[in-house]
């Protein structure tokens, strides 16, 4: 959604020069007005009678309590400190914080009104229907799907996903179940990454290796985007690996 699009984009941003850090104040200082322009388009939502489902509200309130923090710009707050190394003088590091303050702010006024104004409103069923399914695939993929062709390849691929897993699991551990196998992955020590660094570092020659191997193989990957830098999620954001 766009709380987490708009905090991810700071991920994203160069921070290494004083020069670099003026863009993300301002782009900081530009957050409050986006998080009123998301709220005015789920209260016209509300107005038009496409609410969106409310467990779905519900969660991202608490997501963006957990960015905002108490006061002290929260996620934002601990983002700018790196700007002292990077050679931000008193008066940027002062603007900083009180940009990082205000975005900060703007995520919990958010996540009050989700929970409070908008979460009695919202649906309890958490389907969108074909009518938005198919405004989002048009967005997201430019293209019209048929959606009960889109639905049956799914079960198929879903199925053909399942026998592959089967495949593997025998591999591994001949017989036994997939949870079985699934617990011998998790508790095993000579199967595991010990470590936040030692699973970045892991994930990050995984991915380097799966660029290298498939650049000029499979197809050619433009220069502008075969840099993927691995980082640690912050709290508040998909407990799964994620790309952007």
């Amino acid at each position: 959604g766009a709380p987490a699009s708009i905090r991810s984009v700071f991920d994203l941003m160069n921070h290494s020069t004083p020069e670099a850090w003026e863009h993300i104040a301002a782009r900081l200082r530009a957050v409050p007005a986006a998080m009123d322009g998301y709220r005015a388009t789920l209260e016209l939502g509300l107005a038009n009678g496409r609410p969106a489902a409310r467990r779905q509200a519900l969660v991202v309130a608490e997501q963006c309590a957990t960015w905002a923090g108490n006061g002290d710009g929260g996620w934002f707050g601990g983002f700018i400190k790196d700007a002292t190394g990077a050679g931000a003088d008193a008066g940027l590091q002062e603007s900083l914080e009180a940009a990082a303050r205000d975005a900060g702010n703007a995520y919990g006024l958010l996540s009050t009104w989700l929970s409070d104004v908008y979460a009695p409103q919202a649906s309890e069923s958490d389907a969108s229907g074909d009518e938005r399914y198919q405004a989002w695939a048009r967005l997201l993929l430019g293209t019209d799907l048929d959606l009960d062709e889109a639905y049956a390849w799914g079960w198929e691929e879903l199925g053909r996903l399942e026998a592959e897993k089967a495949k593997e699991c025998a591999k591994i551990l001949p017989g036994a179940s997939f949870l079985e196998v699934r617990e011998l992955l998790i508790t095993d020590p000579a199967r595991s990454v010990h470590g936040v660094d030692a699973y970045r570092d892991w994930l990050q020659s995984v991915t380097d290796e799966a660029i290298d191997g498939l650049d000029g193989s499979e197809f050619d990957i433009h220069p502008s985007i075969r840099r993927c830098d691995v980082r640690i999620p912050p709290e508040g954001s998909a407990a799964a690996a994620y790309y952007t």
